[in-house]
């Protein structure tokens, strides 16, 4: 898990909050087209991530073993997406912010917390 969470570091910049939006069960990563797309998914996975992490720290986080169980799923999604997004598609975090203001935002708190 920690290797999954450092390997974040790369795409801190990218996503993250639910609010309203679409879950990550929602996302269907070999569906994503575009950079609207990749915005969409980043916000909805990452702020699930978020959401179940709360307001612990990423120590606790590790040593939380049902909080892991939930939570390896949605980084390798999370994974997914940045290699289909970043990788395949070419999407830039400018390209994302133009599609979803959240963006930014989500991001921020996804680098503060991990």
């Amino acid at each position: 898990m920690k290797k999954v969470v450092l390997s974040l570091g790369v795409i801190a910049t990218l996503a993250m909050t639910s609010c309203g939006g679409p879950s990550a069960a929602d996302v269907n990563v070999d569906e994503i087209e575009d950079a609207c797309g990749c915005a969409d998914a980043f916000v909805a996975i990452g702020g699930e991530i978020l959401d179940v992490v709360g307001d612990k720290t990423e120590d606790e986080a590790e040593e939380d073993e049902e909080m892991k169980k939930q939570l390896e799923p949605l980084f390798e999604k999370l994974e997914k997406a940045e290699d289909k997004c970043r990788g395949e598609l070419e999407v830039s975090m400018d390209d994302m912010k133009e599609c979803n203001a959240e963006v930014e935002e989500v991001a921020k708190k996804f680098e503060e917390k991990f």
